[in-house]
Order: structure tokens, then sequence, then C-alpha cells
């Protein structure tokens, strides 16, 4: 191969990972057709299908390639953290290695490698090899036409990928019940956590539909004038493409990123989910209809749709330097 991306796709996890690297392995394959691009690690029979819904690759038995991609989250309580005997497997097998940084900490790695974060925080100056910032956030759409295209007045879109049972998505469902200006819930059912209309459609009496395996979400969260997700790579899409978004916490380091992005005005973030009540989470939400005006103001002005396109740009970059040594 190319380029190996070493990822992953788990209840634990989620599929945030695995869509970053199958849209980065897109890019990479309409800027340059020829690149051969290879997924190795852990993914269930329905992951392995939507990533393969989202480009062609080849799926690995072993991390063999020119450049390495580490694109995962190795300890699901804690980003900052990873296997070193993962990533040394990834090294001994490629030329040269990209680490996709999960936390606002720098990542203490060897400076031959080439490091891409985008979280609020980290202090990078003067360390060599290293992209960092928020234009590199994993967002790939057209914010002009996303903008502009008209969203169904009251209706809400529920995404709570990494969250194991549907517990979570029923209790918002409930909440939004309690709250006039909705009109209709859309429920996204991730591939690592299915979620059935029968299991969240007795806690509405609200017009419902549940979606699955959906390849591209752009049409989706368009669709929706409002998002309720969890902090995770979907959240930063939505806010690219303009839409006001209230962030739950399903772990405690997505609590503490959310209220960063609410302390920017970028979105309102409830806290820990879990620990919340009903009523709780309706305030949250119903602050986010209040302020979604300038929630969108602030999302427009910081985002521009590109941070995917520029991360294929650096790995395909390495990929044609390595190819010339």
């Amino acid at each position: 191969m190319d380029i190996v991306f070493y990822t992953h796709a788990n209840k634990s996890t989620g599929f945030g990972h695995a869509s970053r690297s199958a849209k980065v392995a897109r890019i990479i394959q309409t800027m340059n057709p020829k690149v051969k691009c290879g997924f190795y690690g852990e993914f269930d029979k329905t992951a392995r299908e939507v990533i393969s819904t989202i480009t062609a690759v080849k799926f690995l038995e072993n991390p063999v390639g020119k450049v390495g991609v580490y694109d995962r989250m190795d300890d699901p309580e804690d980003p900052y953290k990873w296997s070193n005997e993962n990533f040394a497997l990834l090294q001994r097998n490629c030329q040269s290695v990209v680490f996709m940084a999960n936390s606002p900490k720098m990542p203490d790695l060897p400076e031959q490698v080439t490091i891409i974060g985008y979280k609020f925080g980290a202090r990078h100056i003067g360390k060599k090899n290293c992209h960092w910032g928020i234009k590199f956030a994993p967002i790939e759409i057209d914010t002009v036409s996303a903008r502009k295209a008209s969203s169904e007045k009251g209706k809400i879109l529920v995404a709570l990928g990494g969250s194991e049972g549907s517990s979570a998505t029923e209790k918002v469902i409930t909440a939004c019940n309690r709250i006039d200006e909705i009109k209709s819930i859309d429920v996204l059912s991730s591939p690592v956590n299915p979620i059935t209309l029968q299991e969240v459609s007795a806690h509405t009496r609200k017009p419902l539909c549940v979606l699955s395996n959906v390849p591209s979400l752009g049409e989706l969260i368009c669709h929706a004038e409002i998002i309720f997700t969890s902090y995770g790579h979907l959240a930063y899409e939505c806010m690219a493409m303009g839409k006001p978004i209230c962030v739950a916490g399903q772990k405690n380091f997505q609590s503490l990123y959310a209220s960063e992005l609410t302390r920017r005005g970028l979105c309102i973030s409830t806290g820990g989910i879990s620990d919340l009540t009903v009523s709780e989470l309706a305030h949250s939400i119903q602050n986010t209809i209040l302020f979604k005006s300038k929630l969108i103001r602030e999302n427009k002005r910081l985002f521009d749709g590109d941070g995917l396109k520029r991360t294929s740009k650096i790995i395909l970059k390495i990929l044609e330097e390595d190819n010339c040594n």
C-alpha cells in the first residue's frame, strides 16, 4: 500500500475515527487516483460495509505501506493516551508515520512523526512536523451551499453515535416532548451502536424517524433546524454547516471539551448526559433554540469546511516526498 490507515470502529470509540480516515482516503484518491490506500485495525461487519460506501479501500492483515496514518483512540476514557505497541507496529512497517491527535495536549512523539491536531489549547510553537489548529477539524463540506440549504422548522437531529444502547437517546427524545418548538425528530443510528425505531418510538409523541448506515450526512444535517449530539467529529461537521448544536458528554473528557466550545460561543453544552434529568436536558435544548442566531454567527465565522482537505494534502505530500527519496 501507498498509505495505510491504522484505525478502528467499535462501541467504545464510535465510528468517527474510521469515518475520518475513509474520507481522507477518498480525498487523496480523488487528488491522485493511482494512490493505493489500505485499512488496518478492528472493524465489525457493518463498519466495514459503511467504510466501503465512503471509499474503495482494501482491508489488510498487516499494516505495511509507505505512509502510515495512526487514527485511533486506544484508551476510550483518555484521548491523549495511545498504545505504544500499536504505534510501534505502524512505525516498523511504514517509511513515514502521521499521528492524528485526539487531545488538546501536544503528544510527546519523535520529531520524525508528523502530527495533525485541531483541539483548542495545544502549545505547538517550534514543534517540527506539527500541523495544528481548528483549520484541521475533521470537516469536508461546501459551507456556502450547506449554509444556504433550507432547514425544516422544528426538526431536531439526535445523534449520539458512540453511546452504547438507546437509553441516552430515549432520554433526549423524552426531553424533546416537552419543547413546543420541536415538531419532529430524526435519530441517527451509528454503525457501531445500532438503534431501532421499536426501541425509541415509545418515548415520543412527535413524528420520529430513525436512520442508519448513512454514507453522507450533509443532507440529513441540512434538513434539521438544530442538532443534539455527543462530542465528536460530527459536532464539528454540524458547526461548520452553520447549525446550532447542543452537545452532550458521554464521557468525562467529552464534557470538558464541549464546555470549551461553549466558552467560545460555538455550542450549548449539557455536561454529562447520564447525570442529567430530563428537565435539565430540555432546558439545554431550549437554550440552543434561544441562542441559535448567535451560535450560527460564531460557527460561520470560524469554520470554512476544508479541514479534511488540508489533512489529505499533508499526507499526500509526505507520500510524494517518500517516493522521491
